[in-house]
């Protein structure tokens, strides 16, 4: 737990990065790693997200569930079952997709 410590603080408090922290302590990077994910998980780590005055995300991110539940619902919607298969496997390809509320038509955020 000792080391845990030790490594966690040197990369989030002190910023030096793994490479050098495994330098320092004579270990291997990925030991460093390792280590940085087990201080996630067993405590000592936490990420806090502190969002500056006036940035409300949690309703963009209710918004954005609320159009993919309704956009998967048209996607049932197309027509021949086939239409829907490649609909389906359209969707799963895109990174962040995005829906326009119409029937059969589909966006990304690429065309914003």
């Amino acid at each position: 737990m000792r080391l845990l410590a030790r490594v966690a603080r040197m990369y989030h408090e002190q910023g030096i990065r793994q490479p050098e922290i495994a330098a320092a302590l004579n270990i291997s990077r990925p030991r460093v790693s390792r280590l940085l994910k087990e201080g996630v998980a067993r405590g000592p780590v936490r990420t806090v997200v502190t969002l500056p005055d006036g940035v409300h995300t949690e309703p963009e991110e209710e918004l954005e569930r609320q159009v993919a539940d309704r956009a998967m619902r048209l996607v049932g919607g197309l027509g021949a079952a086939e239409v829907q298969v490649h609909a389906t496997r359209l969707i799963a390809r895109l990174a962040h997709p995005v829906f326009v509320p119409l029937t059969g038509v589909l966006a990304t955020a690429a065309i914003r």
